[in-house]
């Protein structure tokens, strides 16, 4: 069921799944939408009430307003659903939507009862925490910045598909996908504003010392070791943090292996709630 409402003066679209239970948000990756969770979101709703919103500029929900920064328009669109909800929500975030899950949970901790974050691609950490890999990773990055420079949105979507997708090559999906990411490749752009470039709209690791919540700490054993030393970063900076690994998988987990990534959210919430 996909519902719609304006959250912030921002028409938002999520999708609802189960009928009980404790409550649950999921917050997607760039470039896919609320949708991507189906497999997960089936093998939930048994026990769990869920809500997996389209962030802005993606799915239904209404385009990025290029006036305010992109991660603060999704944090305020979801805040608005959590409201909507009317009592504090497990908050589960793959990719960029964990960085998002990360900003309410600091920012507005009485919407949030626990974290499950999946591969959060906050890759400034690795700065603030001095980390070698952080420079190591921005050259490996730059093709693709170079390409959306450039203006190359389809090589530019190449590129980063190659390197943050299922595995399947470019020229093999669907057209209407590739159309779909093309059309939305300057989003990494603009949510890079508040995870990786420096200065003052970055998010800031010694901030994160502050959230006193359940965290769960999840990675693809197959995803490139950036990933690693993020997640690293965030079990010694967190203050209750655990932290695991989903073998035989990469970056796409809970898309490409929601049984997997089902089963950990279940051991996590049984232990913890």
């Amino acid at each position: 069921m996909i519902n719609k409402l304006s959250f912030g003066g921002y028409l938002t679209a999520w999708y609802e799944a189960g009928s009980g239970g404790q409550k649950i948000v999921l917050l997607h990756c760039s470039l896919a939408h609320g949708g991507a969770w189906k497999g997960v979101m089936e093998l939930l709703s048994p026990d769990f009430k869920l809500y997996a919103p389209d962030l802005p500029g993606q799915g239904q929900s209404q385009d990025w307003d290029q006036k305010i920064l992109f991660q603060d328009q999704s944090v305020i669109t979801t805040v608005g659903l959590l409201k909507e909800i009317g009592e504090p929500c497990h908050l589960i975030g793959h990719s960029f939507g964990a960085t998002v899950a990360m900003r309410i949970a600091l920012e507005f901790p009485e919407l949030v009862k626990s974290l499950i974050l999946f591969e959060p691609v906050f890759f400034g950490c690795l700065q603030d925490a001095k980390n070698p890999m952080y420079e190591e990773w921005s050259v490996r990055e730059k093709p693709y910045t170079d390409l959306v420079e450039r203006g190359d949105f389809e090589g530019a979507s190449k590129a980063f598909m190659e390197l943050w997708g299922t595995g399947a090559k470019w020229e093999n999906l669907p057209s209407s996908q590739r159309s779909y990411i093309k059309d939305r490749i300057h989003l990494i752009a603009a949510g890079s504003r508040s995870i990786i470039t420096p200065g003052k709209n970055r998010m800031r690791l010694s901030d994160y010392e502050k959230v006193a919540k359940p965290i769960y700490l999840l990675e693809g054993e197959n995803s490139p070791p950036v990933i690693s030393e993020v997640q690293k970063t965030l079990e010694n900076t967190f203050p209750d943090a655990l932290r695991n690994i989903i073998g035989n998988s990469g970056h796409m987990a809970p898309i490409t292996h929601p049984k997997e990534f089902s089963d950990e959210v279940r051991r996590f919430l049984t232990f913890n709630y």
